[in-house]
């Protein structure tokens, strides 16, 4: 069966950290949410009603006023991810602090790196590349990636245990508040991933291909799900960890409301409203020329932007908007997103257009 791991606090600190720094708390996030899928706010009030009461208790927990604060928790420019949280997978979900080898800590820093650089690095860096001090810092200083972002990393590189045991000291001022809430986020969890507690590893990867539209996701003998409250819309897989080389095993960074916001969007979209988005999407000029360069080859995200001119953050929401109208579907190749129009969806909603106004 689907192993699931216990949620874990300094996690769940992180995340919560870095939507206060990014304010992206649960209202602003319902908004956007309102924004970006075909749902209403009653139904995102619903969804996140629990999460909301829970962040309302700990937000209170944060020190923002730290002084490194903004430093491991604000997103750099054009990143959806905080130099914290690309840390946090060097912690295996657990609350306990690492201590990196300095004979491999190339692995672990890439680890990281590539992690929060994700497509945006473009072809600064191949994701688990394991690269020299000397090589890293080539890298870095040749790349077109902003000042901050160099900043973050060449300090990173020069001492990354410093930096890891700093960010976990920031979490232990307040470590014991948080575990007192232990109960209640193991009951929040609980209750949301009910369904893949159920399923075996073959049927929670037809699920999830199923439901958020995502193909060819790689599998080994066994799925082991990382929940988070607080990071409630992510999806992210790691095949054969660091930590655990030689298994035959996939993690899973999941968000314990991802599921849910899906089926919500898959389930209560009516036709007209649906053809009504339909024509409003297929009207933006930017979506229609992703439509075109993936009718033929399948495209990830990075090429996209560069092919269109756009920012990777641009691209990410037309390709999401898409995505969740059936008309991309999505693979993995690697560690990235390959992208491709479903060309039969298009013409199906076409076909119904033309028999609604006959």
């Amino acid at each position: 069966m689907v192993k699931i791991m216990k949620c874990s606090m300094f996690g769940e600190f992180v995340h919560l950290a870095t939507r206060v720094a990014n304010q992206s708390l649960t209202d602003s996030v319902g908004v956007s949410l309102v924004q970006k899928y075909p749902i209403k706010m009653d139904q995102v009030d619903r969804l996140l009603k629990d999460v909301a009461v829970l962040e309302e208790k700990m937000i209170f927990l944060i020190n923002s006023a730290h002084p490194e604060f903004e430093f491991f928790f604000q997103y750099a420019q054009g990143q959806q991810m905080s130099l914290a949280q690309s840390l946090l997978m060097l912690f295996e979900n657990k609350d306990e602090i690492p201590h990196i080898d300095d004979n491999r800590w190339q692995i672990y820093f890439t680890f990281a790196l590539t992690n929060f650089l994700s497509e945006d690095a473009g072809e600064f860096v191949e994701k688990g590349q394991a690269l020299s001090k000397e090589d890293l810092v080539r890298k870095l200083i040749r790349s077109d990636l902003s000042d901050t972002l160099k900043y973050r990393f060449m300090i990173l590189m020069e001492n990354p245990n410093r930096l890891i045991t700093h960010l976990f000291e920031m979490y232990l001022d307040n470590a014991e508040s948080w575990k007192k809430h232990q109960r209640e986020f193991d009951l929040l969890i609980n209750r949301s991933l009910q369904t893949v507690e159920r399923l075996t590893e073959d049927q929670l990867v037809a699920y999830v291909e199923k439901t958020i539209s995502i193909r060819s996701i790689p599998q080994k003998g066994e799925i082991i799900v990382a929940p988070s409250i607080f990071n409630y819309n992510a999806l992210s897989f790691l095949e054969s960890p660091w930590y655990q080389a030689d298994s035959h095993i996939m993690l899973w960074y999941l968000g314990v409301k991802l599921f849910d916001l899906f089926e919500i969007i898959n389930s209560t979209v009516d036709q007209k409203q649906r053809l009504a988005t339909v024509l409003k999407v297929l009207s933006d000029q930017s979506k229609l020329e992703i439509l075109i360069l993936c009718k033929n080859e399948a495209q990830y995200g990075v090429n996209l932007a560069k092919r269109l001119q756009l920012t990777t953050a641009t691209v990410s929401y037309h390709l999401s908007a898409l995505v969740n109208l059936g008309y991309l579907s999505m693979h993995m190749e690697g560690n990235r997103i390959y992208y491709r129009t479903q060309k039969e969806r298009i013409q199906s909603d076409l076909q119904a257009i033309s028999e609604l106004l006959d």
